[in-house]
């Protein structure tokens, strides 16, 4: 699963990689994502090197579990070149510093067969000059209960991430 920044950014987002080749073309559909992007943005929480945001764009509770998907966008360019961050990764770190609050309860990523948690196994942010998209994360909690409208993230390297209204499926 191909959900962490690098990746994104040089092969999953449309416009990712044309923005970097600056043409009008590029540069236009550059624009289409930044904008769609804009519209669909829940929460918001800056990362701790101030080049980019983290923007929910998904928070879906299903079946008793909780999914979060996350956007970074590119606040600014670095000086002349690419802006790399690595904000976790180790998997089982993330496991003990991401979670979910939800009133006075904190929930920790979901795990799957082998103990790894469910997320990508690690997680980069990477700023680019003209990029729409510095980096992708998706992450699944327990659920917290139905009367739980809005809850907050922590995610390493982010700050804290707060009032993230829910949509049931």
């Amino acid at each position: 699963m191909a959900a962490c920044g690098e990746k994104s950014a040089e092969g999953g987002a449309p416009g990712a990689v044309a923005a970097a080749g600056a043409g009008p073309e590029a540069k236009a559909q550059a624009e289409d994502v930044r904008a769609a992007a804009k519209e669909s943005v829940i929460a918001r929480g800056m990362t701790s090197h101030g080049t980019a945001e983290a923007q929910v764009v998904e928070a879906v509770r299903q079946n008793g579990i909780l999914t979060l998907k996350i956007r970074f966008g590119p606040v600014r360019a670095p000086g002349g070149g690419t802006d790399f961050h690595t904000l976790y990764g180790n998997p089982k770190k993330a496991q003990e510093e991401i979670a979910v609050v939800a009133g006075d309860r904190k929930y920790f990523l979901l795990t799957d067969a082998d103990g790894m948690p469910l997320t990508p196994p690690d997680m980069m942010v990477k700023v680019t000059k003209d990029a729409p998209l510095a980096g992708t994360w998706w992450g699944k909690f327990p659920a917290p209960p139905a009367e739980i409208k809005t809850v907050s993230l922590t995610l390493p390297e982010v700050e804290a991430i707060e009032n993230i209204p829910l949509s049931d499926r």
